[in-house]
């Protein structure tokens, strides 16, 4: 947190050291949101993104789902 103390930009942008893939777009879009809720409320010094976790789940079944058929037409192949 010290390095926050010491940036001259408006904003600044914590993310983890686990989330390689996150995209400029990602990026952009958490500024503009945090630009239009600050142009609402005024005393709002930044925003933390957040999921559902029944989103999560329905993505993980999904994912399950989908490595399954790709084992089982790997098997197919064979």
């Amino acid at each position: 947190m010290t390095g926050l103390k010491n940036i001259s930009s408006e904003y600044g942008l914590i993310l983890p050291c686990d989330s390689p893939f996150i995209s400029n777009e990602y990026i952009n879009n958490m500024f503009k949101i945090l630009n239009e809720i600050k142009s609402i409320y005024t005393d709002v010094d930044g925003i933390v993104p957040f999921h559902f976790k029944k989103k999560l789940e329905n993505k993980e079944k999904k994912w399950k789902k989908i490595k399954k058929n790709d084992n089982e037409n790997d098997n197919e192949k064979k």
